[in-house]
């Protein structure tokens, strides 16, 4: 039996599903009309419109506008104009990977935050949807070693893979990893460590050789590189408390949880720490459960 066929069967199959969903977890567009979906929904169609209809015209108020509106704290309308003005200098200057990057950006956020990632195709005169992973292989090809560009694909790959059927995600999981690599190589700080948090995740929760790419050692030595470097992200010290836990070494893991928590703060992290408290509340569990044994 091939390994593909291993990775499809039985319980191949279903380690490979949970693992496209874990993977997921990991992560605490001239005319972009040319991959553009048409928006169902007439009332965002309406309201998108209005939108664009008072964007500023120059370029360098539309750049200003999608970096300006872009925080981790945002309302989703605030990100919807964000990513509005974004496309809209990726049609004035179709050339400038920084106005794909800020499209890019500005689509993960929302996507992430489940919120429509439409942009208004004036060509067309139509709302469209946009496809965020898209908008981000457009800025690395204009910027291909640009390490922000390379972590905001990164980024967007991972949310489509949450979503992607098994034969979906074998076309995306391969890219996606070297994604995150090219990061570390080139700047292993973006976001403090998390192309080395979300990769040495990946090993982690991703079954062993034939069914996937899962390596406990190699999540251990990036997810202690990333504590180590970067101690300032819960994240980093959640991710290594799980991979602790796999290499049974439960005290060690207690440190890292007690470190998370001290780190997980809603002031800083707003809408992701709830999710990201859920997580750790989850991870505390298994540590108990471990030290109790």
């Amino acid at each position: 039996m091939h390994a593909t066929d291993r990775r499809c069967s039985g319980a191949g199959r279903s380690a490979y599903l949970v693992w496209i969903g874990l993977a997921g977890l990991a992560l605490g567009c001239s005319s972009c009309s040319g991959f553009f979906d048409p928006a169902p929904d007439q009332q965002i169609s309406k309201r998108t419109y209005y939108e664009f209809r008072r964007l500023p015209e120059a370029p360098e108020e539309l750049q200003q506008m999608a970096r300006s509106l872009y925080h981790e704290d945002a309302e989703p309308a605030e990100m919807a104009r964000a990513l509005l003005a974004s496309c809209r200098l990726s049609d004035l200057e179709p050339q400038s990977a920084e106005a794909y990057f800020l499209a890019g950006r500005a689509c993960g956020w929302l996507e992430d935050y489940g919120e429509p990632t439409v942009c208004y195709d004036a060509k067309r005169a139509r709302t469209v949807v946009v496809d965020c992973v898209e908008l981000a292989e457009l800025a690395v090809q204009l910027a291909p070693v640009d390490a922000n560009a390379l972590y905001s694909l990164a980024l967007n790959m991972g949310l489509k893979l949450e979503h992607s059927s098994i034969a979906q995600a074998s076309v995306i999981i391969k890219p996606f990893m070297n994604t995150l690599e090219k990061v570390i190589k080139l700047d292993a700080s973006v976001d403090e460590g998390g192309a080395l948090r979300i990769l040495g995740a990946l090993y982690l929760k991703a079954p062993p050789w034939p069914t996937g790419p899962g390596d406990l050692d190699k999540a251990l030595e990036l997810l202690e590189r990333a504590a180590a470097e970067h101690p300032e992200h819960p994240l980093n010290h959640l991710f290594l408390a799980e991979a602790q836990l796999e290499d049974e070494a439960p005290k060690e893991a207690r440190k890292s949880v007690e470190v998370a928590s001290s780190l997980l703060d809603p002031d800083k992290y707003f809408w992701r720490a709830e999710r990201w408290q859920r997580r750790l509340e989850k991870v505390e569990k298994r540590v108990i459960a471990a030290l109790e044994k």
